[in-house]
Order: C-alpha cells, then structure tokens, then sequence
C-alpha cells in the first residue's frame, strides 16, 4: 500500500451485522509487533495524513493515506489467543483455521468444521497460501502471515479483495462466534 486512494478490501460474510459500524469503530494499526506498533487515524474519507475507512453493504475498504511506490500486507488472528478461528466465548469453543488440525489451507465443506480466507489482486502478488478460490481457504495463524505484496509503483486503482468463509458441523457450538483479524499494510519507502 503505497499512493493515495490504494485501498485494503474486507467483504464480511453474508449475515454479518455491521449495524452502524462507522470509522470510529475500527482500529489500525502496523509495523514489527511490539506493542509499540503505528496506530494509524481513520476518517470517512483518505486525506494526506489519514486513513479512510468506509463501509458499504458487507464491504469494508480502508484507503491508504501515503504515497509511497511499493508495500506488504500481512494477516493476524486472536482467533482464542491459543490457537487461530472463530471463539464461541460461552461455550469455550474454536472453530479452527483452516480446519481442526489448524492446516494451511483446506477446502470447506458442509459438515466439517474450517474457517479461513480467500485473497485476489489485479495488481499484488497474494501468498499462495491465500490465493484460493471457490470453497478452498487459506488458514489464519495468531502470529503475522504475508498476505500480499506489491513489487512494482502503485497507482491509485490497486486493491487487494479479501473474502471471508467459514463452515460449520452438527457438533458446533450454538451461539455468537468472535474473532479479530488485524491487517497490517506497510509501505515500502
């Protein structure tokens, strides 16, 4: 992520309440995982100095504010601060990613528990890991995997697409299911 108007893609699954979820409510931040890291400011709209940070329908796009030419984006989930998936606080509860035995990728199917995601780009190379399609997903990890890489100058056009997926079994924990997923884009200057 680099010029102005580069932009981070998050389409949230189908049923995801979004409600009045707004710029104030997101959190972003980037750099080497110190607890000293970048936090960045959100505004509805990208300006020189902020992030914008919009959502329309299940889409979430966060716009970079900086006009460097190349730039990473990596991948972290809380997942149950053990292990990576969707938490079911109440009944202590994972749903793995990719799947129970937490492999990198797998694909989903009805009936058997997984959860992960789908990456694409026009414009960036995607880490093979994340680079599926249909009901195949790349599995998340608690510590920070690329995700995309951009080897070239940036215009303001490039996006990454992010795609959400989870399936789940007749053993599965009734109830809401949690999970924070941080996306850390750093410019290459």
């Amino acid at each position: 992520m680099g010029d102005t108007s580069d932009t981070i893609i998050v389409t949230m699954p189908t049923g995801f309440a979004i409600g009045s979820v707004d710029h104030t409510d997101i959190d972003l931040s980037h750099g080497v995982t110190t607890g000293y890291e970048n936090e960045e400011i959100l505004a509805a709209s990208a300006s020189a100095t902020e992030w914008g940070a919009a959502f329309v329908g299940q889409v979430l796009t966060l716009t970079h504010p900086t006009n460097s030419a190349n730039g990473d984006i990596a991948v972290r989930d809380e997942g149950n601060a053990a292990n990576p998936g969707l938490y079911n606080n109440s009944a202590s509860y994972l749903i793995g990613s990719a799947n129970a035995a937490y492999d990198n990728t797998d694909t989903l199917a009805s009936g058997t528990e997984g959860y992960g995601i789908q990456s694409s780009s026009g414009d960036a190379i995607i880490d093979a890991r994340y680079d599926q399609t249909g009901d195949n997903v790349g599995g998340l990890e608690i510590t920070d995997q690329n995700l995309a890489t951009y080897n070239t100058t940036m215009t303001s056009d490039h996006t990454v697409t992010i795609v959400h997926k989870v399936a789940i079994a007749s053993f599965s924990a009734s109830g809401s299911y949690i999970d924070t997923v941080t996306y850390i884009a750093t410019a290459n200057y």
